[in-house]
This record gives C-alpha cells, structure tokens and sequence, in this order.
C-alpha cells in the first residue's frame, strides 16, 4: 500500500456515505421560532426583498417572468414549492 491515509480517508468517507452521516433529517424551525429570540434580527430582515419573495409564487403576481419561463401565472405556486 503506497498511501495509507488516502485509502484511510477513503474508507472513512464510504463508511459515513453508506451509513447515511451521523445527523438525523433536521427538522425545519421556520422563522417564527428563530424570532422570538432574535427579534432584532427578524425586524430588519422582514424588510428584505428575501423576507417577500414567497409572495412572487402568489397566482397574479410577477405574471410578465412567470409568462417568460412559460407558467401559467394563475397557479398558486407557494403549495408546489412548499411541497
């Protein structure tokens, strides 16, 4: 064996691939939770065009880039993105 370690590592990293890494599915808090701690945090971010950009998937709105990648701006697309 010309590199121990390589093959080491390798093994190391099939192991954890295959046994699906030591983290459980980590359950997704939501900004709510986070807010009540972080109030200060939450206040300037739901000033943020990233705090609104859920409301682009609403049906009616942003509907001249929705007609540009070919969706039907009728469709509620917040359940398709959550789901």
């Amino acid at each position: 064996m010309r590199h121990p370690v390589t093959y080491a590592l390798a093994a190391v990293a099939l192991f954890a691939f295959l046994s699906g890494g030591a983290v459980a599915d980590p359950k997704f808090e939501g900004r709510k939770k986070c807010s009540s701690c972080h109030k200060s945090q939450a206040k300037s971010w739901k000033k943020t065009a990233h705090a609104k950009a859920m409301n682009s998937l609403k049906p009616n709105k942003k509907t001249k880039a929705k007609k540009r990648a070919k969706l039907d701006p009728t469709k509620d697309r917040i359940v398709l993105a959550v789901t």
